[in-house]
């Protein structure tokens, strides 16, 4: 999607719906491979999608009124790296949690709360939780399983509700407690082999 599309789609939505109290950020693409294989315009096309597109959708302020909120989807990824070859993926990801920190100070005296929720492994199209792949990455939790896409919304709708009115800049790892395990490195290849 591009820029223009981004801005012509909030602009919709605000004429459609009266208006925007809450903005969450979600988008996903998967691009791997070690330093000197990756190609630039894969590189750039992850952060199109995973950062540029949280920054003109964001930078559009205008609808947003004071006391809204921005919720935007990262990734545990966003806090370490993990295996080698992921570079791109990564580096996107740490730029989602930076913006939300940086956004949390720039936007405190609208009282627009800004946070992100980083979740570890939970079953999509890209991350498919079946075979070797999937015991691997359960294995990396210390629930040893993957997250069910309503426990992510649940931490959205706190965010996105009354209790988390003093919360702000703040990173939610979702992740079954995969952060407290030390990971057993593997390659990107190595990974996606499995």
């Amino acid at each position: 999607m591009q820029p223009k599309q981004l801005t012509t789609l909030v602009a919709t939505v605000v004429e459609d719906f009266g208006g925007l109290d809450i903005l969450v950020t979600c988008a996903g693409i998967f691009t791997g491979g070690m330093i000197g294989e990756i190609h630039l315009e894969d590189y750039r096309t992850t952060m199109a999608v995973k950062v540029d597109a949280i920054f003109v959708t964001t930078q559009e302020l205008n609808y947003l009124p004071d006391g809204g909120r921005i919720i935007n989807i990262g990734s545990v990824l966003g806090e370490r790296a993990t295996a080698a070859g992921m570079s791109p993926y990564n580096a996107s990801k740490f730029a989602v949690a930076g913006l939300t920190r940086s956004w949390a100070k720039d936007l405190g005296p609208r009282n627009i709360l800004v946070n992100a929720i980083q979740p570890g492994p939970f079953a999509t199209e890209m991350n498919r939780f079946d075979g070797r792949k999937g015991d691997f990455m359960r294995s990396q939790t210390a629930l040893g399983r993957y997250a069910r896409p309503e426990e992510i919304a649940a931490v959205a709708l706190f965010l996105a509700g009354p209790g988390a009115s003093y919360i702000t800049g703040a990173t939610f790892n979702v992740d079954g407690g995969g952060t407290l395990k030390e990971p057993r490195m593997r390659s990107f290849d190595e990974i996606f082999a499995l």
